[in-house]
This record gives structure tokens, sequence and C-alpha cells, in this order.
């Protein structure tokens, strides 16, 4: 999940492609959510100790629900800024990346066994550690998540491949603006802008320039790409020995993973594992699987306001009041005048923001920047 380390050497190499904005700088805008990492977020930030152990929400069948709550309050949150989110799912994940699944599925096992434990004996910080730790999303509550958005008349996307994937290119192929998510593989698929840090409510959310990135780093795509893997990466194994500083200045010095490998043969402070398939992790990252734009059309229609109420309330346990909130909120979005709309989402052909002082990363920045061209026509059908 991510690239190891990835953030921590931007902020060191090029700290000038990163950018300390608050949500209001998006408002008008489309973003692309990958919803797996969110789900997730989601579920684990609602985990708390009880007396008898640990708890969370639950419907009436004890099934999870917090992954929903979480995700109600983040979509209200960004269209009540005018934002129109578009959520991303996973598809099916490349071979490469079985064994990694396999390995964290024994480690959430084992966490498990080490959560019950820790509950028997009474330690309760252990016992909410290890839970964190043995958290998943089943595909069982993927589905609730997206039967959710689409009883909300929110579109979704469920890509044919990676979710990270599928944000990137819909960012470059003109759907979208930017890729909200915390994990940095969407760069690596080559998206224009990421934005993290929805987690924080005080702190202003951190935007990544692609290009200004791989300016600062004075790599271009395919270097990057290749350090990243010597980063670390889901597809393969990871070189012993090659941290983040190490894994830059090899690509500095020799461009290619193969050349790199030539060079740490005759060192013995790297330990290169036998089955590193960094040529296989190469061709996702360059070439993944992703939508051709004729399959993409998104709708924004008005929300099913009794299918909520059945789904959340009857369903999955929720307060009849926290629902009707909800619904109110969407019905009022939904009738905000048209014109407002149209103008935020088909705009002008460039957007440039004015930057404060708070919007750089220890770097002084010009008065202005142009964030993203929108001669492209919004692809997504705006529907009222």
């Amino acid at each position: 999940m991510g690239i190891k380390q990835l953030m921590q050497l931007i902020n060191d190499k090029a700290p000038g492609s990163v950018y300390k904005l608050p949500l209001s700088r998006f408002s008008g805008q489309i973003v692309v959510c990958d919803a797996s990492i969110a789900l997730y977020q989601f579920l684990i930030s609602t985990q708390f100790s009880t007396k008898s152990g640990l708890g969370t929400l639950t419907d009436h069948e004890g099934n999870p629900t917090a992954h929903l709550l979480g995700l109600l309050n983040r979509t209200l949150m960004l269209l009540e800024n005018q934002i129109k989110p578009i959520w991303v799912f996973d598809g099916e994940p490349p071979n490469l990346k079985l064994q990694t699944i396999s390995k964290r599925q024994l480690a959430k096992s084992e966490a498990e066994v080490l959560m019950k434990q820790a509950v028997e004996e009474q330690k309760q910080e252990d016992a909410l550690k290890f839970r964190m730790r043995s958290v998943i999303i089943s595909k069982n509550m993927a589905n609730d998540a997206i039967k959710l958005l689409n009883l909300m008349g929110l579109p979704i996307a469920i890509a044919p491949g990676e979710a990270e994937a599928e944000c990137a290119q819909l960012v470059k192929s003109g759907h979208a603006s930017v890729v909200a998510t915390e994990d940095m593989d969407s760069l690596v698929f080559g998206a224009p802008y990421l934005l993290r840090g929805f987690n924080s409510k005080k702190q202003p959310l951190t935007e990544i320039c692609y290009e200004e990135m791989l300016n600062g780093l004075g790599l271009s795509h395919a270097e990057f790409v290749d350090m990243c893997i010597l980063l670390g990466c889901d597809y393969t194994e990871h070189i012993e020995g090659v941290g983040p500083v190490s894994a830059y200045k090899l690509i500095k010095n020799f461009e290619r993973i193969e050349k790199v490998l030539e060079f740490i043969k005759e060192n013995k402070k790297y330990k290169i594992p036998e089955n590193f398939d960094y040529e296989g992790a190469r061709e996702l990252f360059l070439n993944p699987k992703v939508k051709n734009n004729e399959e993409v059309n998104f709708q924004w229609t008005g929300p099913d306001e009794v299918g909520l109420k059945e789904f959340l309330v009857q369903g999955k346990g929720f307060a009849q009041g926290r629902v009707d909130d909800a619904v109110l909120k969407l019905k009022k979005l939904r009738e905000s005048p048209k014109q407002l709309v149209l103008e935020h989402f088909f705009g002008k052909p460039i957007i440039k923001r004015k930057l404060s002082d708070d919007d750089t990363l220890g770097k002084k920045k010009p008065e202005t920047k142009t964030i993203r061209k929108r001669g492209k026509k919004i692809k997504a059908r705006i529907i009222f």
C-alpha cells in the first residue's frame, strides 16, 4: 500500500512541488477519490476501547458500518464545498500483487489472534493496536459502499485493475482535476495532481504537482518509476539496504534499475532478493490496466430518499435523524443554482490561484501559479 518513504523524499528533494491548501481551493472541481484506502481509514478511525474490550459501529447482524458513516460524511463534506467526488473502487489485482496480498492477510490473521489474547488479558492499548492491524474491507463492505453512493445519486467507477491507476488516468484524460488519496501510488501512475491529508480536520490539505515534482527531483517519468520500485512497492520484493536516499542517488547515477543491479551486485551492503521482478513491476506502472475514454460516462443524479432511509436506517441501524439530515443536505445541494454549477464545472480554460505564505512548504512561491489547464471540456455529464 503505497511507496515506502516517498513523501519524505519529495519533501527533501522537491519541496517546491508540495502545497498546503485549504479545501475551499478546490471548490468547483471534480475530484476522483480512492475508495479502498478511504474505507479502510474510515473503519479504523472509529475503533475504541471499552471496559469489556473493543467497540465499533455495526448493524443489527454485527456487520461493520463505520466505513459507511465515514463515506457519507466525507462525501457530504466535499459536496458542501462545491466539490464533485467520483469514488473509484479496486477491480482485480494484478498477479504480481497476489503475494503481497497473501502476506497482508496472514499478518491480519496473526493480529486478530493477538488482539483476542490482549482482550482476555485486559490490555486495552495492545488490543486496540492489534485490532487496527487486523481490519479488512470485505467484498460485501465494498458493495455496501457502492450501494450507498448509488442511492445518494453519485457516480462511481470500478477499475479494471488498481484504483490508483484508474484515478490517475481519469485526471490525465480530463474527467477530473485531482486525485484524492493517501496512497502515493497514484503519482507513480502519473497522476498530474495528488491531494492528501483529508483525515485531519485542522490541518490544510497537501497537494503534490507531478510535473514540478519530476523537475525538482531531476528525473524523467521512467526514472521516477524505477526509483519508486527501489523504494519498495506492492509488486515485487524490496532490495535490502536500499532506503530513500540511496534509491534516489542510485537512479540519479545509473538511470535504470538494470545498471543499478550491475553496480550493487559487487556491493555487500545490498541484498537482492531472488524474486525481484522489477521488470514486471515497471510494466504495471508504465502500462496499467485502465478504462478507455469511451467507457467513461459519469452522471450525478438526485438522491433516492426512500432507498437511502431503508438502507441506512432499517438495514444498517443508522439514526433516523442523521439520515434525514443527510437527505436534506443532498436535496439542498441539488437545488443550488444551475448557472453557478455549470460555471464551476466547465469553467474557463485556465484556473489560477494566488498563493499565500501558508500554501508553500518551506519555499517561497510566485504570487500566482497555473494549477491545471481546463481547455478540455469535462466529460462527465452533469444532470439536475
